[in-house]
């Protein structure tokens, strides 16, 4: 709530604050339940660093953070949804 408060002022963020906070809110507790998910599925805990990376590159790909979503191939846009 702090980072998001100073970030808010500082940055001077478009948007409602609370919405922000609400958005970091639920995106946090998305990010725990798939590392949950990806704990429960491998027996040994040194199995979750290699999948991983197979699971969160092709997110933060297909999030448009580093390619902009229209550079991405048709054939390959579906997978932004997932």
């Amino acid at each position: 709530l702090l980072a998001l408060a100073v970030s808010h002022c500082l940055m001077r963020l478009q948007g409602d604050f609370w919405e922000m906070w609400l958005t970091v809110c639920l995106l946090n507790a998305c990010s725990v339940s798939f590392s949950l998910l990806i704990g429960c599925i491998v027996r040994f805990p040194r199995e979750s660093g290699a999948i991983g990376p197979l699971v969160f590159v092709p997110q933060l790909l297909m999030s448009g953070t580093f390619i902009p979503v229209q550079a991405i191939p048709s054939y390959l846009r579906w997978m932004q949804y997932i």
